[in-house]
């Protein structure tokens, strides 16, 4: 990120100290680039702007192992024209020329007789400061790009091949340098910053420092981590959504697509949880269990979802093939039944067809039912197995009736023949009692005339006597 540089004229040194502490805070490796050689004005300036940084540095001292606050620091030195030799004339690095330049003043070296003791010492803690704030540094020089004034003036508009070959060979090592160098940043435990918790990070710090309060890496990396963390679990939820997002659309599936699409959306989303989440192993822990969580009510909710579309769909299948294949199948019979013109071996073919006809419905729904074998089973249990057990008692009635109209039929009948025969014996005896009427009267008559003539009535003979004296005969 580039940033502002110090000393300018419109802005006091509190902002330049403000300004390079928030670079200083945000930043794995820090470039600082100066013109010409390393003064002792850079220095002064440099040790200046990092003061703030370097206050801030100090009051947090929980780091964790191999890990350190400050960013890596590159000191670059533009229109470098100095020969870069020590004192003997031999060769040096541009690295070696800046330890040399900070190890100037040191608190083992003592100042030129005449020389200032407060310049000195003011000289010597800048160049401490900038050691203690960076204790990896390193150092880049370039020459001027081009040669020709006129070229410098307008170097915006010049081309790469008018640049001087050296300039050319000297930026490709510092871009190798920049990009082969540049480590990741890094809390002070340790945790590697994703670019949402740099983002936070820079909002964090800079609301501090326009507040006039000093940061504390602290609570400030804490405030990131949980802040990281919960987005982690949003964005790991995220991608359980989308990858289970087909699925979803294409309900119902069975068991083995269920599971199979579940696994696959909480690996996801536990890798992007992974890739997000940083912080400490107690900061982890609290949002993984948020996550585990999230992730059962979501797998939870699909399986639901998936069982209840399921279930509709088999219901309509019950309810469209019992309509066309059972329900046509009774609906004859039962007219016949209801004019009472159903026989007997009508009732055993509608019972044969019935028990027929159910068992084809029954295989082929467990063959063609959609969805998870609960949302299969429970639909067939609910509705068909009670209809077959309707449509069974239904044909059982009618048999019943049939056998209970032939019991009365019969019972008529026998009632009938007694009937008559009571009739006919009724007619007999009548016959008998007038035939004995007519006999009796014929006798009475019979006396009273005998009676006019003088004669002697004759006693009345019974039946019985009627009947011995025919014997005799």
């Amino acid at each position: 990120i580039d940033c502002e540089g110090s000393g300018n004229t419109e802005r006091d040194r509190e902002h330049d100290a403000r300004l390079f502490a928030l670079a200083v805070l945000i930043s794995s490796l820090l470039v600082f680039n100066t013109r010409g050689v390393i003064s002792d004005g850079a220095v002064q300036a440099l040790a200046l702007a990092a003061s703030l940084a370097q206050h801030i540095f100090r009051q947090h001292k929980d780091v964790a192992a191999g890990t350190k606050l400050s960013p890596s620091f590159l000191w670059v030195l533009r229109d470098f024209a100095l020969a870069l030799e020590d004192q003997t004339g031999k060769p040096i690095t541009a690295q070696e020329y800046l330890e040399q330049m900070l190890g100037r003043f040191s608190s083992q070296t003592q100042p030129p007789p005449g020389a200032d003791a407060t310049s000195w010492e003011e000289k010597r803690e800048a160049r401490e400061r900038i050691l203690e704030l960076f204790p990896v540094r390193d150092c880049a020089t370039l020459v001027r790009p081009v040669d020709d004034e006129e070229d410098l003036q307008r170097l915006a508009n010049v081309s790469v091949e008018q640049l001087r070959p050296k300039f050319r060979d000297q930026i490709r090592d510092l871009r190798g340098k920049v990009f082969g160098g540049c480590p990741t940043l890094h809390s002070p435990q340790g945790a590697e910053a994703t670019g949402g918790a740099f983002l936070s990070l820079v909002e964090a710090h800079v609301e501090a420092l326009n507040s006039g309060i000093v940061p504390n890496l602290g609570d400030t990396w804490q405030h990131v981590q949980q802040q990281e963390c919960g987005r982690a679990v949003d964005e790991a939820m995220r991608e359980f959504n989308a990858v289970t997002f087909d699925f979803a659309s294409s309900l119902p599936r069975s068991d083995e697509d269920v599971q199979e699409a579940l696994e696959r959306g909480e690996a996801a989303a536990r890798t992007r949880f992974e890739t997000i989440a940083m912080g400490d192993a107690d900061a982890r822990a609290e949002h993984q269990k948020e996550l585990n969580q999230s992730l059962r009510e979501s797998m939870q909710r699909l399986i639901k979802e998936n069982e209840t579309v399921a279930t509709r769909e088999n219901e309509a299948w019950i309810q469209e093939k019992w309509e066309t294949r059972i329900e046509e199948l009774l609906k004859p019979y039962r007219e016949m039944y209801d004019a009472d013109n159903l026989l007997d071996g009508e009732i055993d073919e509608a019972e044969q067809t019935l028990k027929q006809r159910l068992g084809e419905l029954q295989g082929a729904y467990f063959q063609e039912s959609v969805g998870p074998q609960r949302s299969c089973q429970e639909p067939w249990d609910r509705i068909a197995a009670r209809r077959q057990e309707t449509a069974l008692r239904e044909v059982a009635a009618w048999r019943n009736r049939g056998e209970a109209n032939r019991v009365a039929k019969e019972k008529a009948a026998k009632a009938a023949r007694e009937e008559q025969l009571r009739i006919q014996a009724e007619r007999e005896k009548l016959a008998q009692q007038s035939a004995q009427e007519v006999e009796a009267s014929k006798a009475r008559m019979e006396a009273r005339d005998k009676g006019e003539n003088g004669e002697k009535p004759k006693p009345k003979r019974s039946e019985s006597d009627i009947k011995d004296e025919k014997a005799k005969q």
